[in-house]
């Protein structure tokens, strides 16, 4: 009997989290390592114009990612990813089972607490009166409702398993390189006094160079074995990239409030922006699992919709690789 009412308490008590899951499935064990590589090729190339103006771009970037990253324990839910809203709902159905059980519970809660909070240690005193709340309590048809109530929510719990495992960032490194020229030819008055009433301008950037190793890193995967899914957030440059810019121009002098530099210029940047709000790129995707997980490997392809040189298209060759 005494051991009946520890284990009552303890159930009792772990019911409220609801994340306990039975372990299932092929996962790797927590800590295990693995290679996320990614080869990033950013290519626009267009031309847009106007009875005065014209602007053409041809732009190439290309970056090169190498991610260790390492495994977390298997998990009910996904970390990476916003849970489902079946699952959603199904945790919400188990935590107000959970929350009416413990409401139900609570006499027996009680009373075992104060047994045992009267006994401590002494398993005489432990017995005798556990028999006497036994006594007490039986026949109450609330006490067989709470202990069929709480079967089965263990057996629920039970049936449940994990489901995901996420793989987080621990290094990185990699390498990158930069091709961009820009025609621009404009009707600004200013340049009336050019043979063509044109002013052209050219800008051309171009650089490459090595990403420091980092002791951390902004990839990170994750597995839905349920789904036979990977979730794949490539890993991106945390640092500016330097290259630099050349601009060749016949515009006279005061075109511009802040007059073009003459002679290459260093410059530095990110590897993408968003044509939406400026901010580094760094696009998720998800893909079906081929095989054994522990090699997977694809390429996706992401259309950006911004203006002018921001209008291309990135493709993202990835291969994720356990060790």
């Amino acid at each position: 009997m005494p051991h009946a009412l520890r284990l009552l308490a303890a159930a009792l008590a772990s019911l409220p989290p609801l994340l306990a899951a039975a372990p299932a499935g092929d996962f790797a064990p927590q800590g295990t390592r693995a290679t996320l590589t990614v080869d990033f090729t950013y290519q626009a190339t267009g031309r847009r114009a106007d009875k005065y103006d014209s602007r053409e771009w041809k732009v190439l970037r290309t970056l090169h990612m190498d991610a260790t990253v390492t495994a977390r324990q298997p998990a009910l839910l996904a970390m990476l990813s916003a849970p489902e809203a079946e699952q959603t709902a199904k945790l919400k159905q188990q935590a107000a089972e959970a929350n009416r059980i413990t409401q139900q519970a609570a006499p027996m809660m009680a009373g075992a607490e104060a047994i045992m909070a009267k006994c401590g240690d002494d398993d005489k005193c432990l017995e005798r009166e556990a028999m006497k709340l036994g006594q007490a309590m039986a026949g109450q048809p609330q006490v067989a409702a709470t202990a069929k109530a709480m079967e089965r929510f263990a057996d629920n719990q039970a049936a449940q398993a994990n489901r995901y495992q996420a793989w987080t960032g621990q290094s990185q490194t990699g390498s990158y390189r930069i091709e961009e020229k820009v025609r621009i030819v404009h009707a600004d008055p200013i340049c009336m006094s050019l043979p063509t009433a044109r002013c052209t301008r050219i800008e051309t950037r171009g650089g490459e160079g090595r990403i420091k190793l980092t002791d951390a890193s902004t990839g990170a995967v994750e597995l839905d074995l349920a789904k036979g899914l990977l979730t794949i957030h490539p890993p991106m440059s945390p640092e500016a990239l330097a290259y630099t810019e050349t601009v060749v121009t016949d515009e006279p002098e005061g075109t511009h409030s802040v007059p073009t530099p003459r002679g290459a210029q260093p410059r530095q940047g990110v590897f993408l922006k968003s044509p939406s709000n400026g901010t580094l790129v760094s696009p998720s995707f998800t893909a079906p699992l081929k095989g054994g997980w522990r090699s997977q490997s694809g390429i996706q392809t992401v259309p950006l919709g911004g203006k002018d040189e921001a209008s291309g298209t990135l493709t993202m060759k990835w291969r994720f690789q356990v060790q």
